[in-house]
């Protein structure tokens, strides 16, 4: 099951013409069929399964190798995910934006309370899927104000 937030912030990046991808572990049947019967394929431009390509998080290649298929670059890019060691690591290690969503799950850290190492803490924390779009202009005017 989704959580209410995730529809209606997949397709406002959609609306925004802001590809979207899916990085996942997993056997891909089972992913496809999970994608499907949640029915956000419509919603997602690019789904990475690990099992698919041999290589599996938390190993930062996962994340270039979506990088290489959207031709675009790390800083250029920004990752959610829900786990410090396999979802924020990576993405660090990539240059990508990197986005930690609470969600209350096994995994939930406290970010501040946690003995993470610095240059692998999250750039932002969210509660929400839709505070994303306050990060997205953050980041779209960090970039900007450095090009002037």
């Amino acid at each position: 099951k989704l959580y209410d937030d995730v529809i209606r912030s997949l397709e406002k990046l959609k609306e925004n013409s802001i590809k979207t991808a899916i990085i996942t572990d997993g056997i891909p049947i089972k992913q496809y069929e999970k994608i499907l019967r949640l029915d956000i394929d419509e919603l997602i431009d690019l789904v990475v399964i690990s099992d698919e390509i041999g290589i599996r998080k938390p190993n930062p290649k996962l994340f270039s190798y979506c990088l290489n298929k959207f031709n675009v670059k790390g800083h250029e890019t920004i990752y959610v995910g829900d786990n410090i060691y396999k979802d924020i690591v990576p993405a660090k290690l990539n240059n990508i934006h990197s986005v930690y969503i609470h969600r209350g799950g096994k995994y939930d850290t406290n970010i501040t309370g946690e003995q993470i190492p610095k240059e692998y803490k999250p750039d932002y924390e969210i509660y929400k899927l839709n505070e994303l779009f306050d990060i997205i202009i953050d980041i779209n005017k960090k970039f900007y104000i450095g090009k002037v």
